[in-house]
């Protein structure tokens, strides 16, 4: 394999973590860049695919963890967590087990925050969520 093609590889895997940038395919990158570089010592196409191998192993298995630190942190909010603090109206009564509000126009189950019954009708408000089941407590 000559020298373009490892540098081309190289450049692909730079423009594909650019796009993603989740540290997916740096470490390739590193690595073809590697074996672009020792292809100018030899023409072994072994030699250079084993460059690229273990380079791309070394600096995933080095660089990850001090690179990771750099990464901003993903919000780990979902659909259920960003209601907290919202209204909703009992649709089906909450008893001890489960039950049903309406937020907006979607029903959700529902648990009591006390443990105590709430009947159809009532004004709740979402004071967490556990999965997707929102506990509410009567306003």
């Amino acid at each position: 394999m000559g020298p373009e093609l490892w540098i081309a590889l190289s450049g692909i895997m730079l423009i594909l973590e650019a796009i993603t940038v989740g540290l997916t395919c740096i470490w390739l990158a590193v690595g073809a860049f590697a074996a672009f570089i020792v292809s100018f010592a030899t023409s072994s196409i072994y030699v250079q695919f084993a460059v690229f191998v273990l380079v791309s192993a070394v600096s995933f298995i080095s660089l990850r963890p001090f690179l990771k630190k750099f990464m901003p942190v993903k919000d780990k909010t979902n659909n259920t967590s960003r209601l907290i603090g919202r209204k909703a109206i009992v649709s089906e009564k909450i008893t001890a087990m489960n039950g049903r509000v309406k937020v907006g126009d979607v029903l959700w189950l529902a648990e009591s925050a006390d443990g105590n019954d709430i009947e159809v009708g009532t004004m709740v408000k979402i004071t967490d969520a556990k999965s997707n089941m929102l506990v509410v407590e009567k306003i």
